[in-house]
């Protein structure tokens, strides 16, 4: 699975839904198989020059946790599903985890992005036709401790100061 034309350059998060990913993603996954390690592995990197912002300045176009998208294939075909949390997902009202292959490719990209989905030998591309915001907020509670262990790069310090941390 590679990623390739992307709007912003890297991806961009909303600061809750920055933490709720590496907040998750500390936690068993139940790994399915190697394309799923690769798919999480592939989201940790790219996390670690994700561009976080306040949900007021988050761009409506970008893929986010709770967002509805509209994906099409090269062939025309189109599928449309909502990302949400490992612990809210059904299948049959078409929620997907944010940490499933699928998930891990389309989280923080934008309307008009296109990804490669799959395996090498067999893969798709597809581009992401449209991108809704749900009025669903992330809230996460989590200790400052927590939360210092989950970054590492002095660059966020900043970020951290601001947060409005809820008592875990």
């Amino acid at each position: 699975m590679v990623r390739h034309s992307l709007r912003y350059g890297n991806l961009v998060l909303e600061r809750y839904d920055f933490l709720m990913i590496k907040k998750y993603m500390q936690g068993p996954l139940g790994l399915e198989d190697y394309t799923h390690e690769n798919a999480l592995a592939l989201l940790e990197e790219n996390l670690l020059d994700a561009v976080v912002v306040y949900e007021k300045n988050m761009p409506s176009e970008v893929v986010r946790l709770y967002s509805t998208v509209s994906v099409i294939s090269s062939s025309g075909m189109e599928e449309c599903f909502q990302l949400v949390p490992p612990d809210q997902v059904d299948l049959a009202k078409g929620r997907i985890s944010a940490l499933s292959n699928l998930g891990c490719s389309v989280l923080g990209l934008s309307q008009g992005d296109i990804i490669r989905y799959g395996v090498p030998s067999d893969f798709v591309s597809l581009r992401l036709a449209k991108v809704e915001q749900v009025d669903t907020k992330t809230r996460l509670a989590i200790s400052e401790k927590e939360l210092r262990t989950l970054f590492k790069r002095n660059l966020m310090e900043k970020m951290f100061d601001e947060l409005e941390l809820e008592s875990a």
